[in-house]
């Protein structure tokens, strides 16, 4: 393995593909806050007092993190073209 750049159509390629990433999730999250916007913060918690959030909330909170980490996948690409 050599330590060269990664050529700059393959740059552009990628960069394409995380922007395609990072709509997917933030069109989830978006639609996930619309479509349950009333149910969003329902917190129940079971016989042991631990508590147990909505998958609601869930999911948004893994879009959330999925739209961070493709964002900074976008940035180290930038920086490569």
């Amino acid at each position: 393995m050599t330590s060269e750049k990664p050529s700059k159509d393959r740059a552009v390629l990628l960069h394409n593909k995380y922007i395609a990433y990072l709509q997917i999730f933030s069109a989830l999250c978006i639609g996930l806050i619309a479509g349950q916007y009333f149910k969003l913060f329902e917190i129940y918690s079971n016989f042991f007092g631990v508590i147990i959030f909505n998958n609601y909330v869930l999911a948004i909170i893994l879009g959330f993190i999925g739209f961070l980490y493709f964002r900074k996948k976008l940035e180290n690409i930038e920086e490569m073209v």
